[in-house]
């Protein structure tokens, strides 16, 4: 590698760390439930200490990943999205209230347009290291057929 890219790559590394800060937890949801992008919903429980950032992929396996969009937002933190990711903020210090909000996934898997609502569940005083409760929820929506019955 030439001493110039070398360089560059040192010099992103460094603005990526800095832009995280010090209080993040990757380890915030270490399993979770697949969506599949034909009108399902999944729900993810999340743990994270206050004032700790949760960041978190929403990617998933044969599933290409469009667009994000948060659809419903947490009524004591903040979600920031970047690329197929998203990013929780509690703005409560000490992490004392339970939180939630809902993402759109738009996407394709094996070449057909779908979306997914992922609602996650924020539970900061269960907040251990390592520790992620997954509650699966594959119940289908329908928006057409709700009032047929």
């Amino acid at each position: 590698m030439k001493p110039r890219n070398f360089l560059m790559v040192v010099v992103l590394m460094l603005a990526l760390v800095a832009q995280l800060g010090p209080a993040v937890a990757y380890g915030c949801l270490k399993a979770r439930t697949n969506y599949d992008l034909v009108d399902d919903g999944v729900e993810w429980s999340i743990s994270t200490a206050g004032a700790e950032d949760c960041i978190q992929s929403i990617q998933s396996p044969g599933i290409r990943v469009e667009s994000i969009a948060v659809t419903s937002l947490p009524a004591r933190g903040r979600v920031f999205l970047s690329g197929p990711s998203f990013r929780y903020v509690a703005d409560v210090p000490g992490g004392a209230e339970a939180d939630e909000f809902d993402l759109l996934v738009l996407g394709q898997v094996r070449s057909q347009e779908g979306f997914s609502t992922i609602r996650v569940k924020v539970n900061p005083n269960e907040f251990q290291p390592g520790h992620v409760e997954v509650i699966p929820s594959k119940a289908k929506r329908s928006t057409s057929k709700r009032n047929e019955d």
